[in-house]
């Protein structure tokens, strides 16, 4: 895949580096489904993996642990 073609984002926190990068696959599934040439978009969600980022307004439940560190948790922790 050519670099010019890839998009990297490291600004804020995977939660909002997702939000902005679904925007962005978004416009270029527009642009790309005119174009008439077949074409192939990848995202990868990076919220959804260790460390975990998410939205104050998307907390279902609100008693997870917090910093959770996968590496040291305990079946006790969950």
């Amino acid at each position: 895949m050519p670099k010019k073609d890839l998009t990297s984002d490291s600004d804020g926190l995977s939660f909002e580096r997702d939000q902005r990068n679904v925007k962005r696959l978004l416009k270029s599934l527009e642009e790309e489904s005119t174009s008439g040439k077949p074409f192939f978009n990848f995202m990868f969600f990076e919220s959804c993996h260790h460390p975990y980022s998410f939205p104050e307004e998307a907390t279902f439940y609100k008693d997870y642990i917090e910093p959770f560190n996968a590496v040291n948790a305990t079946a006790a922790q969950g």
